[in-house]
């Protein structure tokens, strides 16, 4: 299989709470089972896939290639020793199950894919060793456990695969969410330092003092640091760059050498050979407490020198509101200390004169976001030197817009926070939604307990016939489960090729059924009787548009394709079966025994209606 279920089977608490038609049994009374090939050694095998391999189990799954492929059909792969020993892999098609594995076939009894759920529990498994950990085979085959009747078991798979399409969905939607959050934030800097997000602000304060005017106050002691500036020009994407380049600063601004308006300091690491040299009261940033006070204003940190750490050094006790830039190795940590301390020498460190609100610089650094790197050298480890760091230039705003951008950003930042912290509630409670689901399917709650277990025959597909609204009906919820079967958008032309199947009279059916999907195809659709009414098809087609759960694409070559929209029906276990045989059909149908029925559904008005804009 191409993707985790949605997590491990939980069972009822003990016999006497099973649900009806379900019985206590063990699995040696529903499967057989042997070792994995001792002599395959993972080591030994293939790790990519070629000409003349198949797919080899080891104990991690399905990451090995081996030739001459020794089972066919499909089997459950449990890894049989190791940490995660009882983990449990679906097989099928031409496989070779190597050492440290153990591989488990189902009888008629029960439902391959609910077996590979009952066995992907690792506790599920009786287990030995402490060091090495192992599955005992034979103590967890007589184990008893709880079974529904097979059809039942079906049911809950079905139900059960319908609803991880929409739990992959949902964590795909959710996974997008961290990277966008980032470019919100990005994108906020980066208007904030171009002027745009206190244009409103400075219209409504004409009177602010001018930066011009704070200017002509500073004074302050040149850097100590002894390379000169460098001549190179680095445009940023924000507010900095290196030399006077880029866009001109908007109105009321300035674009001025950042040494014009900070001291550069750098920092230093007291000898580790003087064990008298650390531990005091003088806080030392390193690069881990930058990372963890990254965009923030630093308070702690995780060492400390003392003076004659300072003394014997040219480490040097900055003051608050020193603005820290990490730029060797991690560059790009910015931070804003709270109270004097010390740094290493990777960093950067600038004391902000009057003219310059030290969070206004750190949000600067952040707006450049990983573009800092154009400012440093080093193919291994960039750094960005000293004469670079002289050579930074500025786009500042008068005093009091620089507190107004900091106060809009922190507003922002904290509801880009509280949209994080909901993304990952919604993560939590998925993961807790998907484990609540199992404890349903395998408790009897996910699907109705039926009179009649032992039928074979699709109940929901017997009705589709008996009228033009019932054939609608079951058409509207069978194309999306045979998308959703499907996991891919499908071509208009194997829909239509798959719903002509459907129109065969059962004589014609059965036999092409078996031919392509075998006997268990033929036998799951015996009792089918055909569907007849053209219109009913489209009329779906019309319904799943004007609903949006259908969405269609064409490409270049004009091939129209059909997606599941934003709006999904009701889920039907026994439609979801059907759609679940008939999807591994979609590429085998032969389009002469179709024919007839096939061009009855290739109309006009059934493409129009796929075109269709809701």
């Amino acid at each position: 299989m191409s993707y985790e279920p949605l997590g491990a089977a939980t069972f009822p608490a003990s016999p006497e709470n099973l649900p009806p038609g379900w019985r206590m049994t063990t699995l040696s009374d529903h499967t057989r089972h042997k070792s994995g090939n001792g002599k395959l050694i993972k080591g030994r095998l293939s790790n990519h896939p070629a000409t003349g391999l198949f797919p080899a189990f080891s104990a991690s799954g399905q990451d090995v290639w081996a030739a001459n492929p020794e089972n066919e059909g499909t089997a459950i792969i449990v890894s049989a020793v190791g940490a995660r020993c009882g983990k449990a892999f679906f097989a099928e098609g031409r496989w070779s199950a190597i050492a440290n594995t153990h591989i488990v076939w189902p009888g008629d009894t029960i439902d391959a894919r609910y077996l590979w759920r009952v066995l992907n529990n690792e506790n599920f498994w009786v287990k030995g060793g402490s060091a090495q950990p192992f599955v005992k085979t034979k103590a967890t085959f007589e184990r008893a456990f709880p079974l529904p009747p097979l059809s039942e078991q079906r049911r809950i798979v079905a139900q059960l695969e319908a609803l991880e399409v929409r739990s992959r969905r949902a964590r795909a939607k959710l996974a997008e969410v961290p990277a966008q959050l980032a470019q919100a934030r990005l994108s906020l800097l980066a208007t904030a330092f171009r002027g745009g997000l206190t244009a409103d602000w400075r219209k409504a304060n004409p009177e602010i003092q001018t930066l011009e005017t704070t200017l002509q106050r500073v004074r302050f002691e040149s850097s100590r640091t002894g390379r000169s500036a460098s001549d190179e020009k680095i445009p940023g994407v924000a507010g900095l760059s290196v030399g006077d380049i880029g866009p001109p600063a908007p109105n009321g601004w300035l674009k001025l050498p950042l040494l014009s308006v900070a001291r550069l300091e750098s920092g230093h690491t007291p000898s580790r050979e003087h064990p008298e040299y650390w531990g005091g009261d003088v806080p030392w940033i390193s690069i881990p407490d930058a990372r963890r006070a990254h965009g923030q204003t630093i308070e702690s940190t995780a060492s400390f020198t003392n003076a004659l750490g300072l003394e014997n050094s040219a480490a040097r006790l900055l003051p608050a509101g020193t603005v820290c830039l990490s730029r060797t190795a991690s560059v790009g940590y910015v931070t804003v200390m709270g109270k004097p301390m010390a740094t290493s020498q990777d960093f950067a460190n600038w004391l902000c004169s009057e003219a310059l609100v030290p969070q206004f610089l750190m949000m600067a650094f952040l707006a450049e976001g990983e573009h800092l790197l154009s400012f440093g050298r080093g193919s291994t480890h960039t750094t960005i030197y000293y004469p670079e760091l002289k050579a930074l230039h500025i786009s500042l705003p008068p005093v009091a817009e620089q507190h107004e951008i900091v106060r809009r950003l922190n507003g922002a930042f904290l509801r880009l926070n509280a949209a994080a912290a909901a993304h990952a509630t919604a993560v939590a409670n998925l993961d807790h939604l998907d484990q609540s689901l199992l404890a349903r399917a395998f408790s009897g709650g996910l699907v109705p307990q039926h009179p009649n277990e032992g039928a074979s025959i699709s109940t929901s597909a017997k009705v589709a016939q008996s009228s033009p609204i019932k054939t609608q009906l079951y058409l509207i919820q069978f194309i999306p489960a045979l998308l959703r079967a499907a996991q891919q958008p499908l071509a208009l032309d194997r829909l239509n090729a798959i719903v002509a199947l459907l129109f065969l009279p059962p004589g014609d059916l059965l036999p092409l059924i078996e031919k392509i999907g075998g006997a268990k195809a033929r036998a799951h659709f015996t009792g089918f009787a055909h569907i007849h009414e053209d219109g009913a098809f489209l009329a779906a087609i019309n319904a799943l548009k004007r609903t949006k759960t259908l969405v269609h694409s064409t490409n270049r070559q004009g091939l129209i394709t059909l997606s599941l929209g934003p709006k999904l029906p009701p889920i039907s276990p026994e439609i979801d079966a059907d759609a679940r045989h008939l999807s591994a059909l979609i590429s085998s149908v032969p389009s002469e025994r179709v024919a007839p029925s096939l061009a009855r559904l290739q109309t006009a008005q059934v493409q129009e209606a796929v075109l269709s804009v809701v």
